[in-house]
């Protein structure tokens, strides 16, 4: 019975996303007559455990950082588990402790799942050229490395000189049923809604400078609400209070995001770093409402023709785009109804499982049943 090993620097709570896809999975490789052993980085909660059991999985739980120290203990704990295909997700292709395990022969073939968000810095000079040594020899090491999106799968390529014959793209997904769409309630104001990390790469600033710009228009007809936490909510709220920016409403942690995301009108993803993918964006889309994305990394990517992009950090061009939204009710309905079928139809959770199991099927028999390729999963020889 073949093996498959998921070392995943990840804490298990049995309500993400992440979980979900866990246990599907699990159910998947299972199915196909394979084991499958996870490496967290914590205890998961015993009703995910009981889940992860019945699915037909095991874990363990290892230290991260991954260091050389991590490595011993996850051979140590896996007590002889020896995997034809080991997965890794929230761990870099240049992990060095990972690729020693490689070399070594404890990994059988290595996939890296790239989740990873932020730029590359540009080189050039000696710096390039050691970068491409540096890309040319993991890729030499590694089996495979699978971006969460086309944009992720363009910087490994193009900025950190991974092989192109390597790459294979599967995008994120989401349980369809967890995000239904509701019928909206209409109310005096359209509702605005911002969910995410409170830190400066999300650009939740740029999302009140231009606020800030619409109110000084005074533009009327809609509320904004901010959910989340982080090392930057104090700023924020400073910045409110100075710009006289009252009526903005900040809700901290919000337990139900789905019942969030149902009652919002418009929502706004404003990073301004290089975003991996967004998945607070499929979220919204699922729950039928239009969404606003800066064109950081992947964003416009996963969005398509079903929202809009302004130019990410700027906020004169955001606050025009929000504008068009507030005064066009035919737009914005359009908007959320393509929304919520690009998901159905690219996004899906299922989608998202079929195409990690399939690529291991590949690595792991790449001259007997072709890999089933199908939905967002897409095999690249070039640049995607």
């Amino acid at each position: 019975m073949p093996r498959l090993l998921h070392i995943m620097d990840y804490e298990p709570r049995g309500t993400r996303t992440i979980d979900h896809f866990i246990i599907g999975l699990t159910r998947a490789m299972n199915a196909e007559g394979w084991e499958i052993l996870f490496a967290f980085g914590a205890e998961p909660p015993d009703a995910f455990k009981l889940a992860l059991a019945e699915a037909g999985g095991n874990h363990i739980v290892i230290p991260f950082p991954f260091t050389n120290a991590s490595a011993g203990e996850l051979i140590r704990r896996s007590d002889g588990y020896r995997p034809d295909v080991t997965q890794t997700s929230f761990l870099s292709a240049f992990c060095r402790p990972l690729l020693k395990l490689k070399l070594a022969g404890r990994l059988g073939k290595l996939i890296v799942i790239d989740h990873s968000s932020g730029a590359v810095p540009i080189r050039g000079g000696w710096k390039r050229r050691l970068a491409k040594l540096r890309g040319w020899a993991v890729g030499k090491i590694v089996d495979a490395i699978v971006p969460v999106s086309k944009a992720i799968a363009r910087r490994a390529i193009e900025d950190v000189h991974l092989p192109a014959a390597k790459i294979r793209v599967v995008y994120n997904g989401i349980v369809l049923d967890r995000f239904p769409t509701p019928v909206r309630v209409r109310r005096e104001y359209l509702r605005v809604v911002y969910a995410g990390q409170l830190i400066p790469e999300k650009g939740v600033l740029t999302l009140l400078r231009a606020h800030a710009i619409l109110r000084s228009q005074a533009v009327p007809g809609y509320e904004l609400l901010i959910a989340g936490r982080g090392p930057q909510e104090a700023e924020l709220e400073d910045y409110c209070r100075a710009a006289r920016l009252d009526d903005v409403r900040f809700l901290g942690h919000v337990d139900s995001i789905a019942e969030l995301l149902g009652t919002a009108d418009i929502v706004v993803v404003p990073s301004i770093w290089f975003e991996a993918f967004g998945l607070v964006l499929i979220e919204a889309m699922a729950c039928g409402a239009c969404c606003l994305v800066s064109d950081a990394g992947a964003l416009a990517e996963v969005v398509g023709e079903a929202g809009i992009a302004f130019r990410a950090g700027d906020a004169a061009d955001l606050a025009a785009e929000w504008k068009g939204l507030l005064t066009d009710d035919r737009r914005r309905g359009e908007l959320a109804a393509s929304g919520r079928k690009r998901v159905e139809s690219t996004f899906d959770i299922e989608t998202m499982v079929r195409g990690h199991a399939d690529i291991c099927l590949g690595i792991h028999r790449p001259n007997g049943r072709p890999t089933r390729v199908s939905g967002a999963t897409q095999s690249s020889g070039g640049h995607p």
